[in-house]
């Protein structure tokens, strides 16, 4: 069985984000403005994602026009497809021919994940999609209990979340696919396996 992470795995997240930022700059938000609202959308009681529409309504409490700031967001979802990784589709396709199970597991508001991955137009690859805006770790636990034999493939970006599920599955082999978000020398001190290219994930799994 694979599983795979969506953002900044398969999905290219800093470069969405920064269009999303530059799509509000063009709109009159400063950094400040987007900088204090983004974070605020990120953490909310027990959900620790990002959520769209907590965005926008923080941005509406700061003093921005609703409509605005909307049409300025949905400007960039238009083309989802070109987000995702170049290598992305390729790597799915190998992935899939072995016949394994696939199951794509992403943490985040579901609404906005499920537009994503619908639009990024992958989800045709996966027999399973779990979508969740508190822990994977609890979603990897439902998997793992019913797949005790099974061998498990992991592909991630974040370090301290693919650790985590390491130490408590350990039949998990986990690849961390590196991110922009943190220090190259970070992964490498992991102690887990690590890929810049997803292609290069494909050794791994043969």
């Amino acid at each position: 069985m694979f599983i795979f992470d969506f953002d900044d795995t398969l999905f290219d997240t800093q470069a969405f984000k920064r269009d999303r930022i530059l799509a509000l700059r063009e709109v009159g938000v400063s950094q400040v403005d987007y900088d204090e609202s983004y974070a605020r959308a990120y953490t909310e009681g027990k959900r620790t994602c990002y959520s769209h529409e907590r965005h926008v309504d923080v941005l509406v409490d700061i003093g921005y026009d609703r409509k605005t700031i909307e049409k300025a967001l949905e400007s960039t979802m238009i083309q989802i497809k070109k987000y995702l990784f170049p290598d992305a589709v390729h790597m799915l396709t190998e992935c899939k021919c072995t016949g394994r199970k696939m199951v794509l597991l992403s943490l985040g508001g579901v609404d906005f994940q499920k537009i994503k991955v619908l639009g990024s137009g992958i989800e045709h690859f996966f027999d399973e999609i779990y979508m969740t805006e508190t822990s994977k770790l609890e979603i990897v636990k439902q998997i793992v209990s019913a797949k005790q034999d099974e061998e498990i493939y992991l592909l991630n970006d974040k370090i301290k979340e693919t650790q985590d599920i390491v130490d408590t599955f350990p039949q998990v082999q986990a690849v961390l696919k590196m991110s922009e978000c943190f220090a190259q020398e970070a992964y490498h001190q992991s102690g887990l396996p690590c890929i810049k290219s997803l292609n290069d994930y494909l050794s791994y799994i043969k």
